[in-house]
């Protein structure tokens, strides 16, 4: 039984783990993204 529950608690843990590294991707990401697009249409603008 505590074997189930050490098991269950390591994916949960995993599964927080990667959800955290999607977030931050996510976050990374579209935070370079704002930038780019801020900048280009900031520099396009007439």
């Amino acid at each position: 039984m505590s074997r189930r529950i050490e098991i269950y608690f390591f994916n949960v843990f995993e599964a927080e783990l990667w959800i955290t590294k999607i977030k931050l991707k996510i976050i990374v990401i579209s935070h370079l993204y704002g930038l780019v697009f801020k900048n280009t249409t900031t520099y396009f603008k007439p």
